[in-house]
């Protein structure tokens, strides 16, 4: 059931034209050092002041079990500050990539690639229309 397209079509594929695609499952188990990294959410919280405490702003929330609030001082943001602000000289790049307009997709062996995931309804139906009660 397997089709084969242009791999650099520039319009991108519709629904109908998706579903003739085969899914493709993983074929090798996540690095165990990846699933370790991946198992445990970390949120970085940054400061303008790197003399501010900000455990000190990590306080239970009253009535409500397992949940803590966090009031972030003025100049703080969630995420790690920028090194730098600067823009890459496209010279920098691989000369291997130099003008090149398309590359080629990647894709972890532990990764399924899916093409086209339970549709609901017809792939190409027109949306619904909206009617009143008295069918107009």
């Amino acid at each position: 059931m397997s089709k084969t397209y242009p791999a650099n079509d520039s319009a991108p594929l519709t629904p109908s034209q998706l579903v003739f695609h085969d899914n493709a499952a993983a074929t090798k188990q996540m690095p165990a050092d990846l699933v370790r990294r991946l198992a445990q959410r970390r949120i970085y919280l940054s400061s303008a002041d790197a003399k501010v405490d900000l455990s000190a702003h990590l306080k239970r929330v009253a009535g409500a079990d397992g949940l803590w609030g966090l009031d972030l001082p003025a100049k703080s943001v969630v995420g790690r500050p920028g090194r730098t602000a600067e823009l890459t000289d496209p010279k920098s790049m691989p000369k291997n990539l130099l003008g090149k307009k398309n590359l080629n997709a990647s894709r972890p062996p532990w990764t399924d690639h899916v093409f086209h995931p339970k549709l609901s309804g017809l792939p190409d139906a027109p949306p619904n229309l909206l009617r009143t009660t008295k069918g107009a």
